[in-house]
């Protein structure tokens, strides 16, 4: 089969790179990452792990957080994988039940996915893109309305149902097995207090294309032309979120892979104009968002992050 990665995004279009966190105990992170995800363990020693598909570092796994993610706090709200094909996605739903793993699943319309948690608590979706089933319009005001292609209003938060979309795997098909190379991160989720600055900041500052900003949703999300939801922000958890403590697992940083230097180079700019501050790296760049998430800038043709 054929690597679907312009799947994930156009070619020269900025991508998610890999998500890297710090975790209270590495064989149970690796547990979730590598048996219910289905991602492959590309290196590990006793203080941490890396996986990926394909050659691509995906999830970077660090020991020495001394206690859970919260449960109420700033910072990730959940990290996605997205992948080629339905039956992956049903592949993954019948690897959580065989392992008695707590899940959940929604159908977006634009997408259908199941929700479960990583060993410390942080969120993690998988994901199967269906862009081709109805349509969102989102007026200027935020608001929008969605409806399913025979003209059905859809809320974009439908139950799924996955006793329905495993049922559709062969009856001899097992629990075991992994995802394909073609599966990627598709996006970034995070709970915010200041949704209005995150997407400024992300829109003119960063350079990610604007899409839904809604006061009303409380809710805001920006992207890339073949992707419109690619880094997203909410505020569902109530005004005045805590910042995570110290030492709690989460995530430490994550990635995004511009197309060449030049874009680079235009980043730093715009980064040093808005007074944040840009720390170079051996093959980029990385800064802090304004409520401190750290974002690590490389190249799509160097590493993958």
């Amino acid at each position: 089969m054929p690597n679907p990665l312009p799947f994930a995004s156009a070619p020269g279009e900025p991508r998610l790179g890999s998500a890297r966190y710090l975790v209270q105990d590495v064989g149970a992170a690796v547990a979730v990452w590598r048996d219910l995800i289905g991602l492959q363990v590309q290196s590990r020693d006793a203080q941490g792990a890396r996986l990926g598909l394909g050659g691509r570092e995906m999830v970077r796994l660090t020991a020495g957080a001394t206690a859970p993610a919260p449960a109420r706090a700033l910072g990730l709200f959940h990290l996605a994988v997205h992948v080629p094909r339905r039956a992956d996605l049903a592949q993954v739903a019948q690897r959580m039940r065989a392992n008695g793993r707590r899940h959940s699943g929604q159908d977006h319309l634009m997408s259908i996915a199941l929700y479960c948690d990583d060993a410390d608590g942080n969120g993690i979706e998988i994901a199967f893109d269906t862009p081709g089933r109805g349509r969102i319009e989102v007026a200027t005001d935020g608001s929008f309305r969605a409806e399913t292609d025979d003209g059905a209003p859809h809320t974009l938060l439908e139950p799924l149902n996955i006793d329905a979309l495993v049922a559709e795997l062969p009856s001899d098909a097992g629990a075991g097995g992994g995802l394909p190379d073609g599966a990627f991160l598709g996006h970034i989720h995070f709970r915010t207090n200041a949704r209005a600055a995150m997407f400024a900041f992300y829109t003119k500052v960063i350079g990610l294309r604007p899409n839904i900003n809604s006061p009303a949703m409380k809710f805001c999300d920006t992207g890339v032309p073949s992707r419109n939801h690619m880094v997203a922000f909410n505020m569902w958890g109530g005004a005045g979120l805590p910042v995570r403590d110290r030492g709690a697992a989460g995530l430490a940083s994550y990635a995004l892979m511009l197309p060449d230097a030049q874009a680079l180079y235009a980043l730093r700019g715009r980064l040093e104009a808005a007074g944040a501050v840009a720390a170079d790296e051996d093959d980029g760049l990385a800064c802090r968002d304004p409520e401190g998430n750290l974002v690590r800038f490389g190249m799509l043709d160097s590493a993958s992050g």
